[in-house]
Order: structure tokens, then sequence, then C-alpha cells
């Protein structure tokens, strides 16, 4: 390369870092005038369209969210107080001097009942009966136990359900409000005040339980 060539590629070489200063400069310049000047109306528009989008996208999901969450937790008692039903059973809790079996009672509606079966003369009926209660839960978060279901090679509907343990007995008796007969699961639905959610309670005769 001759000298001349040298000086060409001394003066490109110069004024291609003057345009990446003068680009640098002014890029600096335009974010330093943002600041110093604020935002444009347009601008200042746009950005409270957006955030008002995304709140209301927030709030109208907020509600339904929130009745996920109410419908999860009154699965998850029901599904304890089963437990506790089948614990007690199997380690033969002791109640008033006896060792009953223990249940739970379903019907339609918002509460439902953890029982001792005791059953007349010591006998148990596989029901539950007056004055055999251990416990009434109460569901105060405005979901309701809205079906209940019976099954073995088909389901169908019931108006009670009664799921009892028998001592030192992992299998469950699942009945109407007959205290007859054997089914192989019960399906106990939860609904949400809207009754747009709703879960299913599947508890099966091997004690079992399943929420979907």
């Amino acid at each position: 390369m001759g000298r001349k060539d040298d000086q060409l590629f001394v003066l490109i070489k110069n004024d291609i870092i003057k345009a990446m200063k003068f680009f640098r400069f002014d890029f600096l310049n335009f974010i330093f005038s943002r600041k110093a000047n604020g935002f444009s109306l347009i601008e200042l528009m746009v950005s409270v369209s957006i955030l008002t989008v995304i709140n209301m996208m927030v709030f109208a999901s907020y509600p339904e969210f929130n009745q996920r969450m109410a419908i999860r937790r009154t699965s998850n008692d029901i599904a304890l107080a089963v437990r506790e039903a089948q614990v007690n059973a199997l380690s033969i809790k002791e109640l008033d001097g006896k060792f009953p079996a223990y249940g739970i009672n379903f019907k339609t509606g918002n509460t439902f009942t953890l029982f001792a079966d005791k059953g007349e003369e010591g006998v148990r009926n596989n029901l539950y009966d007056e004055g055999e209660e251990i416990n009434t839960f109460m569901i105060t978060t405005g979901d309701t136990i809205s079906r209940l279901q019976l099954c073995s090679s088909g389901c169908n509907d019931t108006g009670e359900i009664n799921i009892v343990y028998p001592r030192s007995n992992p299998m469950a008796s699942i009945t109407d409000s007959s205290g007859s007969g054997s089914n192989d699961y019960a399906i106990v639905t939860i609904a949400a005040p809207n009754d747009k959610i709703s879960k299913d309670i599947k508890i099966y005769l091997n004690g079992q339980i399943s929420i979907e």
C-alpha cells in the first residue's frame, strides 16, 4: 500500500470515527433531552392506555382466581375429614369407652359431618344417626356440595352418602341413606357460588381419595 493509499485510509477512518462520535453524542443527547423534557402527550396517553388494559385484565380474572382457590381449599378440607375418619378407625380410637366405626356423612348443602357409628347395642348400621356426630363442618368459602353420586358399574345421583370405616379396617362401606348395599366409590361435587367452577372428590372403597 502506497503513501497516498495510507493517507486515504486515515481520512476514511477519521470520518468513520467522527460519524460514530456524532451518532453517540446525538443519541445520548436525545436520551437526556427525553428525561429532561418528559413524555409527549401522545406517548403519555399510549402508556396510560396500556396500563389501563393490563389492570382491567388483572381485575377481571381476580374473582375467578379467588373462587378457584376457595374451591380447592374446600375440596382439601373434605378430603382431610374423610382421611380423619379413616385414621380414627385404623387406630381403633376409643370414644366414650367404646371403639366404634368412624364415618363421614354428606348431604347437598354447605355442611358435612364426621361421626362415630356406634349403632344400637353396639351393632353398627353404616349410617349417621342423631347423636353420633363428632364434628359438623361448615363450608365457609361460599361453595356448596351440589351433587352426590354412588358408583359401581355406573353412577347414580343420591341425596345422601355415608362413608364408614370399620374398626381396624382400611376398606370403607359406601352407602346411601338406607345404609344397605355396597358401592365401589362415591363422588362428592363441590360447586362455586356462580356454578361455573366445580371439583369432584372421588372416595374409593379401598380408602383412596382423589380430587379432580
